[in-house]
Protein backbone atom coordinates (compact mmCIF):
# COMPACT_ATOMS: atom_id res chain seq x y z
CA UNK A 1 0.00 0.00 0.00
CA UNK A 2 1.41 3.35 -0.91
CA UNK A 3 0.55 6.52 0.96
CA UNK A 4 1.38 9.71 -0.56
CA UNK A 5 3.85 12.03 -1.94
CA UNK A 6 4.39 12.87 -5.59
CA UNK A 7 7.06 15.38 -6.60
CA UNK A 8 7.10 15.99 -10.35
CA UNK A 9 8.35 12.66 -11.77
CA UNK A 10 9.18 11.17 -8.37
CA UNK A 11 6.86 8.85 -6.51
CA UNK A 12 7.96 8.09 -2.96
CA UNK A 13 4.78 6.52 -1.70
CA UNK A 14 1.34 7.02 -3.27
CA UNK A 15 -1.82 5.24 -4.29
CA UNK A 16 -3.52 4.77 -7.60
CA UNK A 17 -6.62 6.12 -5.89
CA UNK A 18 -4.83 9.35 -5.00
CA UNK A 19 -3.80 9.82 -8.62
CA UNK A 20 -7.35 9.34 -9.80
CA UNK A 21 -8.87 11.65 -7.19
CA UNK A 22 -6.27 14.38 -7.64
CA UNK A 23 -5.92 14.41 -11.44
CA UNK A 24 -9.38 13.15 -12.45
CA UNK A 25 -10.40 10.76 -15.22
CA UNK A 26 -9.06 12.97 -18.02
CA UNK A 27 -5.45 13.45 -16.87
CA UNK A 28 -5.05 10.31 -14.73
CA UNK A 29 -3.28 8.15 -17.31
CA UNK A 30 -0.95 10.89 -18.58
CA UNK A 31 0.15 11.73 -15.04
CA UNK A 32 0.64 8.06 -14.19
CA UNK A 33 3.21 7.53 -16.94
CA UNK A 34 5.12 10.64 -15.84
CA UNK A 35 6.23 8.74 -12.74
CA UNK A 36 9.73 7.61 -13.61
CA UNK A 37 11.14 6.50 -10.26
CA UNK A 38 9.84 4.83 -7.09
CA UNK A 39 11.79 4.77 -3.84
CA UNK A 40 11.11 2.10 -1.22
CA UNK A 41 12.79 2.92 2.07
CA UNK A 42 12.57 -0.48 3.80
CA UNK A 43 10.95 -3.90 3.77
CA UNK A 44 7.82 -3.32 5.88
CA UNK A 45 4.76 -4.26 3.83
CA UNK A 46 2.95 -0.95 4.32
CA UNK A 47 5.78 0.59 2.29
CA UNK A 48 5.93 -1.83 -0.63
CA UNK A 49 2.87 -4.08 -0.75
CA UNK A 50 1.18 -2.09 -3.54
CA UNK A 51 4.21 -1.65 -5.78
CA UNK A 52 3.25 -4.45 -8.16
CA UNK A 53 -0.29 -3.09 -8.64
CA UNK A 54 1.13 0.35 -9.34
CA UNK A 55 3.62 -0.92 -11.92
CA UNK A 56 1.01 -3.13 -13.55
CA UNK A 57 -1.45 -0.21 -13.84
CA UNK A 58 1.30 2.02 -15.18
CA UNK A 59 2.01 -0.47 -17.96
CA UNK A 60 -1.68 -0.56 -18.89
CA UNK A 61 -1.71 3.25 -18.99
CA UNK A 62 1.03 3.18 -21.65
CA UNK A 63 -0.99 0.64 -23.62
CA UNK A 64 -4.20 2.68 -23.39
CA UNK A 65 -2.36 5.79 -24.57
CA UNK A 66 -0.66 3.83 -27.39
CA UNK A 67 2.79 4.83 -26.19
CA UNK A 68 5.90 2.64 -25.88
CA UNK A 69 6.54 1.56 -22.30
CA UNK A 70 9.46 3.25 -20.54
CA UNK A 71 10.95 1.28 -17.69
CA UNK A 72 10.39 2.54 -14.17
CA UNK A 73 13.42 2.99 -11.93
CA UNK A 74 12.75 1.14 -8.68
CA UNK A 75 15.08 2.01 -5.79
CA UNK A 76 14.74 -0.62 -3.09
CA UNK A 77 16.63 -2.46 -0.35
CA UNK A 78 18.23 -5.72 -1.46
CA UNK A 79 16.25 -7.72 1.11
CA UNK A 80 13.14 -7.05 -1.05
CA UNK A 81 14.65 -8.54 -4.22
CA UNK A 82 13.45 -12.06 -3.39
CA UNK A 83 9.92 -10.70 -3.07
CA UNK A 84 10.15 -9.13 -6.53
CA UNK A 85 11.46 -12.38 -8.01
CA UNK A 86 8.56 -14.28 -6.42
CA UNK A 87 6.08 -11.93 -8.08
CA UNK A 88 7.76 -12.57 -11.42
CA UNK A 89 7.53 -16.32 -10.91
CA UNK A 90 3.83 -16.02 -10.12
CA UNK A 91 3.33 -14.03 -13.31
CA UNK A 92 5.09 -16.72 -15.34
CA UNK A 93 2.51 -19.20 -14.07
CA UNK A 94 -0.44 -16.87 -14.70
CA UNK A 95 -2.61 -16.40 -17.75
CA UNK A 96 -0.97 -13.02 -18.43
CA UNK A 97 2.46 -13.64 -19.99
CA UNK A 98 2.96 -9.87 -20.35
CA UNK A 99 2.50 -9.26 -16.63
CA UNK A 100 6.14 -9.76 -15.72
CA UNK A 101 7.12 -7.40 -12.93
CA UNK A 102 10.87 -7.27 -13.58
CA UNK A 103 10.41 -6.55 -17.30
CA UNK A 104 8.97 -3.15 -16.44
CA UNK A 105 11.65 -1.89 -14.06
CA UNK A 106 15.28 -0.91 -13.74
CA UNK A 107 16.08 -2.19 -10.27
CA UNK A 108 18.61 -0.26 -8.18
CA UNK A 109 19.83 -1.49 -4.80
CA UNK A 110 19.61 1.36 -2.30
CA UNK A 111 23.09 0.41 -1.06
CA UNK A 112 24.55 1.47 -4.41
CA UNK A 113 23.49 5.05 -3.63
CA UNK A 114 25.01 5.07 -0.15
CA UNK A 115 28.20 6.66 1.11
CA UNK A 116 29.01 3.31 2.72
CA UNK A 117 29.39 1.40 -0.55
CA UNK A 118 32.88 0.88 -1.94
CA UNK A 119 33.36 2.44 -5.34
CA UNK A 120 35.45 -0.62 -6.22
CA UNK A 121 32.60 -3.00 -5.42
CA UNK A 122 31.79 -5.06 -8.54
CA UNK A 123 28.05 -4.62 -8.17
CA UNK A 124 28.46 -0.84 -7.85
CA UNK A 125 30.66 -0.59 -10.92
CA UNK A 126 28.31 -2.80 -12.90
CA UNK A 127 25.33 -0.59 -12.08
CA UNK A 128 26.99 2.82 -12.27
CA UNK A 129 25.67 3.28 -15.81
CA UNK A 130 22.16 2.63 -14.55
CA UNK A 131 22.58 5.17 -11.76
CA UNK A 132 23.93 7.76 -14.21
CA UNK A 133 20.99 7.09 -16.52
CA UNK A 134 18.62 7.77 -13.62
CA UNK A 135 20.41 11.03 -12.76
CA UNK A 136 20.34 12.23 -16.36
CA UNK A 137 16.70 11.29 -16.83
CA UNK A 138 15.58 13.18 -13.73
CA UNK A 139 18.09 16.06 -14.00
CA UNK A 140 19.68 15.23 -10.67
CA UNK A 141 22.93 16.74 -9.47
CA UNK A 142 22.97 14.30 -6.57
CA UNK A 143 21.03 11.29 -5.36
CA UNK A 144 22.08 9.55 -2.18
CA UNK A 145 20.64 7.09 0.32
CA UNK A 146 21.43 7.43 4.02
CA UNK A 147 21.20 4.42 6.37
CA UNK A 148 18.68 5.24 9.09
CA UNK A 149 17.72 3.71 12.44
CA UNK A 150 14.73 1.43 11.90
CA UNK A 151 14.85 -2.14 10.53
CA UNK A 152 17.58 -3.84 8.50
CA UNK A 153 18.64 -1.91 5.40
CA UNK A 154 16.35 1.05 6.06
CA UNK A 155 17.41 4.22 4.27
CA UNK A 156 16.36 7.80 3.82
CA UNK A 157 16.81 9.55 0.48
CA UNK A 158 18.42 12.85 -0.45
CA UNK A 159 18.45 14.31 -3.93
CA UNK A 160 19.35 17.64 -5.45
CA UNK A 161 17.43 18.64 -8.55
CA UNK A 162 19.02 20.87 -11.17
CA UNK A 163 17.03 23.91 -12.29
CA UNK A 164 17.30 24.59 -16.01
CA UNK A 165 15.91 28.11 -15.67
CA UNK A 166 18.45 29.55 -13.24
CA UNK A 167 21.50 28.54 -11.25
CA UNK A 168 19.54 27.50 -8.17
CA UNK A 169 19.06 23.85 -7.24
CA UNK A 170 16.36 22.17 -5.17
CA UNK A 171 17.30 19.79 -2.36
CA UNK A 172 14.77 17.28 -1.02
CA UNK A 173 15.16 14.96 1.97
CA UNK A 174 12.85 12.00 2.66
CA UNK A 175 13.30 10.17 5.96
CA UNK A 176 11.09 7.11 5.59
CA UNK A 177 10.23 5.46 8.91
CA UNK A 178 13.10 5.98 11.33
CA UNK A 179 14.27 7.09 14.72
CA UNK A 180 16.30 10.33 14.79
CA UNK A 181 19.43 9.60 12.76
CA UNK A 182 22.53 11.81 12.94
CA UNK A 183 23.71 11.21 9.36
CA UNK A 184 20.32 12.06 7.89
CA UNK A 185 20.39 15.32 9.84
CA UNK A 186 23.98 15.99 8.77
CA UNK A 187 23.52 15.39 5.04
CA UNK A 188 20.00 16.80 4.98
CA UNK A 189 20.93 20.20 6.38
CA UNK A 190 19.79 23.27 4.41
CA UNK A 191 17.29 21.29 2.34
CA UNK A 192 14.43 23.04 0.58
CA UNK A 193 11.88 20.36 1.48
CA UNK A 194 11.94 17.74 4.25
CA UNK A 195 9.41 14.90 4.18
CA UNK A 196 9.55 13.21 7.55
CA UNK A 197 7.35 10.35 8.72
CA UNK A 198 6.53 10.95 12.37
CA UNK A 199 4.38 8.12 13.72
CA UNK A 200 3.85 9.03 17.37
CA UNK A 201 2.91 12.16 19.30
CA UNK A 202 4.90 13.41 22.28
CA UNK A 203 2.88 11.30 24.74
CA UNK A 204 4.11 8.10 23.08
CA UNK A 205 7.82 8.86 23.03
CA UNK A 206 8.65 5.52 24.70
CA UNK A 207 6.79 3.58 21.99
CA UNK A 208 8.54 5.58 19.30
CA UNK A 209 11.93 4.75 20.77
CA UNK A 210 11.06 1.05 21.15
CA UNK A 211 9.81 0.75 17.54
CA UNK A 212 12.57 2.95 16.12
CA UNK A 213 10.17 5.58 14.89
CA UNK A 214 9.88 9.24 15.77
Amino acid sequence: LFIGFLFKHYLFKGTLGQFLRFFGDTDYLEELIKVRAVFLSHLHTDHHNGVYSFINRRRKAYEQLNKPIEKLFLLAPSNLFRFFKSIDELCLNSSDPNGLFLNDINLIDNDWLSNDVSKNDKSFLKNQKLINKLKNLLSLQLIKTIPVIHVSKSTGLIFTLMNNHDSKSFKLVYSGDCAPTADLIKYGMSCDLLIHEATFDDKNEANAEYLRHS
